[in-house]
């Protein structure tokens, strides 16, 4: 799986996750936690993507992304 941030000139703040291998007929749950860089401007987005490098197919169920603003503290 990968996470970056798109803008109209390219992207940044890239990471990537590798996802645990599965037997066939067996379901498997990932979590990651991926901290973006400060966002440059109001029109970039965050993108994740499952990026599949074998040539088996697989099947994903219940993909999904939370997005969350940190607080930031004056302290």
């Amino acid at each position: 799986m990968s996470s970056f941030i798109k803008r109209s000139n390219g992207t940044y703040g890239y990471a990537g996750f590798d996802l645990k291998a599965a037997k066939k007929g067996e379901w498997v749950t990932e979590t990651f936690r991926y901290s973006a860089p400060s966002i440059r401007n109001q029109n970039d987005r965050i993108s994740s993507h499952i990026w599949n490098r074998s040539s088996s197919a697989i099947e994903i169920k219940h993909f999904q992304v939370d997005v969350y603003e940190w607080e930031r503290s004056l302290n």
